[in-house]
């Protein structure tokens, strides 16, 4: 429901800070999803290592699947259709997935709940929002302004934070002891190197192929000859 309302306001958005507040709420939509898939596909397949070792194959093969695609059909609709419609695709997609929720999501198993680290999220969030805050807009401030560096000690004193609580809470949002799993800390390490360069190329691959090549959205393909 959440990607479903960012998604409509983004495609509605008039103005930049509108356009913000959407791809805000995509995101959040987004980081509630991701977590929710993962619990579901343990939920229906935790009893069968071997199904549940599909489901999480097919799980990770999803996003760049989806990244793939939706680099392509952006263009696409981009240059067919309008903008507003990259946001507006998604909003079918949101209506199916909840109208088929009730008929596919399990039934409660009556167990005890867990709690809900309100503070620990708040603290991670505030923190890399700062950094990336700090980082994004030091090229205009200046990395020798003092607003850069006030924000960037602000998100990691925030971070700091986040681990502390972490290590005093009874159920905290990041469990401290996974970094003593060696192949777990090779894979995160791993994922975060993979994603400081996978996800910034294509940014920078699209501002290329536009603004120095002239490129539109969705050119035809080039003619070699030999």
């Amino acid at each position: 429901m959440v990607l479903l309302a960012g998604s409509a306001v983004a495609g509605a958005a008039g103005t930049v800070g509108v356009e913000l507040t959407g791809r805000a709420l995509q995101g959040v939509g987004a980081a509630l999803i991701a977590p929710a898939a993962l619990t579901l596909l343990m939920m229906l397949f935790g009893s069968e290592p071997r199904e549940l070792t599909k489901a999480l194959s097919l799980y990770g093969a999803a996003a760049p699947a989806g990244g793939t695609a939706g680099v392509f059909l952006g263009g696409v609709i981009t240059e067919y259709a309008a903008w507003p419609w990259v946001f507006y695709i998604n909003i079918p997609i949101a209506v199916l997935a909840l109208a088929a929720a009730p008929a596919l999501m399990p039934g409660g198993s009556g167990g005890a709940r867990g709690s809900v680290d309100v503070v620990g999220a708040l603290t991670v969030t505030a923190g890399l929002g700062a950094v990336v805050f700090a980082v994004v807009r030091a090229p205009e401030a200046g990395w020798d302004a003092a607003s850069t560096w006030a924000v960037l000690a602000g998100g990691l004193v925030l971070l700091g934070a986040f681990l502390a609580v972490q290590a005093s809470r009874r159920a905290p949002l990041m469990p401290l002891s996974i970094f003593r799993a060696p192949n777990l800390g090779a894979a995160n390490l791993a994922q975060l190197l993979l994603g400081g360069a996978w996800i910034p190329m294509w940014f920078f691959l699209n501002l290329y192929l536009q603004r120095v090549l002239g490129y539109s959205a969705f050119p035809p393909g080039p003619r070699w000859s030999r």
